[in-house]
């Protein structure tokens, strides 16, 4: 985004973590983890919305700092079915490495991406969600971040969040 795009109310990364009271790497893993939306400059540089942080400040808070570390998630023997976001489109793939898929594809891509879900997985389940979801499919893994995808994916991850007593 050209600077002259950038909203004013935008924080840099060290005054938006100054404004939570966290540290710039706390900041940084709710950020990857599709926690806190940002913006980027023309320069790469993340920027932060003082409203919106506000507005999310009490949710953050009660993040434990084991969920935004996407290493748990990582096992050399099962496989990962993993759901990314970047901007109007969600990556559906399979990984034992979830650090590794999200590092790549946040390379390659454009536009942020966040971890929207992640979960034991296997191909077929992976190949039946493609097939399932083909009306809204573009690209390789890439499908359009849209209902009935994204309704489809909240309730999986309820259904997650109830298996752990969270819900």
């Amino acid at each position: 985004m050209a600077k002259d795009q950038i909203p004013p109310q935008t924080l840099t990364r060290k005054a938006a973590a100054g404004h939570l009271g966290f540290s710039p790497e706390r900041l940084d893993k709710l950020s990857n983890a599709g926690e806190i939306p940002y913006i980027e400059d023309a320069g790469g540089e993340r920027r932060y919305l003082a409203a919106t942080l506000d507005r999310l400040r009490d949710r953050l808070d009660r993040i434990p700092d084991d969920h935004l570390d996407l290493s748990r998630f990582s096992s050399p023997h099962d496989p990962l079915l993993y759901f990314l976001r970047s901007g109007e489109f969600i990556r559906i793939g399979m990984t034992r490495n979830i650090q590794q898929s999200y590092r790549q594809t946040d390379a390659a891509n454009p536009l942020p991406v966040s971890l929207f879900m992640v979960g034991a997985g296997n191909t077929a389940l992976e190949k039946t969600i493609h097939e399932d979801f083909k009306q809204l499919h573009v690209k390789a893994e890439w499908f359009r971040n849209q209902d009935p995808l994204t309704s489809f994916i909240q309730q999986l991850y309820a259904g997650f969040l109830k298996s752990r007593g969270e819900a």
